[in-house]
Parts: structure tokens; sequence; C-alpha cells
């Protein structure tokens, strides 16, 4: 009985998520409505009593600061004179904000990009995470430097902010899951209609058996899948890892994972997996105080850790001055390179901890 309520329950949960709430909420409402009646529930059912005095006291009490909470979400994230569009489906819920010039890709707490549309030259501008002082920005352009070619494969499409750095003769292989996306970035962005052509190669899948099947390797990896602070275990594995490196080593290629977050801190696992793996973990944060004149436009503080051999780790590491254009971009580098690890920190497919990665002091205090 146990089991086949559970397996009843999945089914109908899976259906209500996928078929039904998607077209019902264009937001994710439900949380709030359902949040509301438990609580509810859960004092009258304390209070053991029914009475009407009580019931209007309390009603007041706990829907007035959920109530609030929606109004303050639907205020602070519509900005004036744009327009916001919901989708939502199986995957989760995102909004696009457009404006007059620029358009941007969101979910209730977290923006995946964004593209500024004034002018030819600002929707080439790779923007927010991706600008060129950031992790990825700098290590792109310091193979572009030494490599006239190159193929990259990148986990998580986002608004396809990425493409901006396509050149001719260049590979960029884009993998999501998530069909929202891809629409996005095909129909509201223009990231990869203006790169150059053959460049760009778009695939609905799990990234990580996108990479297992590429017939090409790679000079970079970039691990981008995760959504706020949701992050996929599978994609961060021992086994996912090693693949990785398997696709990156004829070319001497690096794999970074972007991992700017509020509440999450998975550099442990990483790092004790690159070690692991004989590899080092150089974790990169970049504070952009402004655009410049011709690079890093709409920038936010990013972090993405950077693994790669040990011979390569002080040469990765230079690239990264403490400060740069006076002041206006600073870079604070951890690595530690460590004669043991702490092997539960090293996440498998069999065995992972999402509470080995979560910052509580954060998550619980701000």
């Amino acid at each position: 009985k146990f089991y086949l309520i559970l397996a009843v329950g999945g089914v109908v949960g899976g259906l209500l998520s996928s078929v039904v709430i998607p077209f019902v909420f264009a937001r994710p409402l439900e949380f709030i409505f359902v949040s509301v009646a438990l609580l509810a529930i859960g004092i009258f059912w304390l209070v053991a009593r029914r009475e009407v005095a009580i019931i209007a006291t309390l009603s007041p009490i706990i829907i007035a600061p959920f109530l609030g909470i929606g109004l303050h979400q639907d205020v602070t994230t519509k900005p004036a004179g744009a327009t916001l569009q919901h989708f939502r489906d199986l995957y989760g819920h995102s909004m696009l904000t457009l404006t007059n010039t620029s358009v941007v890709l969101s979910s209730e707490t977290t923006t995946h990009g964004s593209q500024l549309t004034s002018d030819a030259a600002s929707r080439r501008r790779p923007t927010l995470y991706y600008t060129e002082s950031t992790g990825v920005g700098r290590v792109i352009e310091k193979f572009q430097a030494q490599r006239p070619s190159m193929n990259v494969g990148i986990v998580g499409l986002g608004a396809g902010t990425l493409a901006a750095y396509a050149r001719p003769g260049d590979h960029y292989d884009f993998w999501d899951i998530d069909p929202k996306p891809i629409r996005f970035a095909q129909e509201y962005f223009s990231y990869l209609k203006d790169a150059p052509p053959g460049t760009i190669n778009v695939l609905q899948r799990d990234g990580r058996m996108g990479v297992k099947s590429a017939t090409v390797d790679y000079d970079i990896i970039v691990i981008d899948a995760f959504s706020g602070d949701g992050i996929p275990p599978h994609l961060v594995t021992l086994e996912a890892m090693t693949l990785y490196a398997k696709k990156l080593a004829p070319r001497h290629g690096l794999l970074l994972v972007h991992t700017t977050s509020r509440y999450s801190q998975i550099l442990p696992v990483v790092e004790a997996t690159s070690h692991k793996l004989g590899q080092v973990a150089i974790n990169v944060r970049t504070e952009i105080s402004e655009s410049g004149v011709n690079r890093d436009w709409d920038p936010t503080t990013t972090e993405y850790i950077i693994v790669c051999s040990a011979t390569q780790a002080d040469n990765i590491s230079a690239w990264f001055a403490n400060e740069e254009d006076n002041g206006r971009v600073r870079h604070i580098l951890q690595r530690n390179i460590r004669s043991s690890y702490d092997e539960t920190l090293v996440w498998t497919d069999d065995r992972q901890s999402i509470l080995v990665s979560t910052d509580l002091q954060k998550y619980l205090f701000q």
C-alpha cells in the first residue's frame, strides 16, 4: 500500500507540474497558496477550536506576509516602461523583461542572461556573468590569442551570451535540457544569430550526455546549468568530471564551472574531486564596479572555478591581476593545493549531499 500510494503521488504530481499548473499559474503562485493553507490548517489544529474571533484574528496574521511577498515581487520585477512576459513548463518558471534598450531573462530570484539592444555594437557585447574580465571571458580571450580556432562546449544555454565570443572557424556546442531557453535565445536574443555562420550548434538534451556523445575534443568546457542555488549534482560528480577531463586532455583544455550564487559553495566539492583526479581548482571571483568603454558591459559580481593541470595553474593564475583599470576590475583568487582532501566531499553518481555545498549561515541569517 505504501509503495502504491507513493507511485500514485508521483504520477499525480508529475501530471500537475507538467500539464495542469503551468497553464493555470504563469508564476509559481501555488507555493504561496499551499503555504498559507498549510499554515492555517496547522495553527487551527493546534488551537483546537473553531471560534470565529480566533479565525478572524489569525487569518490576517498568516496571510498578510505571503501577500506582501507576492506584491513585493510583482513590483520589483517589472521596471517602469518594461514589458514582462511569463513562461512556465515542467522545468520551471522564467520571465522575459523587454525594454527599448535591453532584454533580460530571469527566474523569480535569478537573472540568467541579458542583452543590450540599442544598436548593433551593443548586441554583440557579452554582458552580466560573461563579460570579458570574468573567469570565462578572460580564459576565452587568452585562448583566442593562442589558438586560431577552438572547440567550446557549454552546458546550459541561458540567453546564448557566450556565442558573442565565437570567431569564424570556431565550433561552439550548447546543450540545454529545457526547451524554454532555446526558444528565448533564438527568438528574443540575437547572440546565436549574430555569431559567424556555422559556428553554433544548439541541442536540447542533458549536458553531461551531450558531452559524452560529442565527436570532438574541446579547448574549453563550461558548466553553467545551475539555476540560482539549484545545483544538478550529476554535472560535478567524479564520473562527470572524469568525462570532461578526457574530452579536454587532447587539446590541453580547461573546465570552467560557473558558481555565482547566494547560498551555495560548490568550491569544496569541485576542489576535492579535482584533487582526486590529479588536477587543481582555482576559484576566481570577479568584481566589476562599472562598465568599461569597450568591454564589461552590464557587469555583475561573478565566480568561476577553473579546473586545470598543476603545470597550467601558475600561468592561469597570472591572468587575473588583483586590480585592473584603476580598480574598476578586481579579482579575488582562491587556490588551495592540499596534500589531502576530505573523501566525503567527492560526489559520485551513487552518493552526494547538497548540504555540504550549502552556506547555512547565509541561508538562515541573510
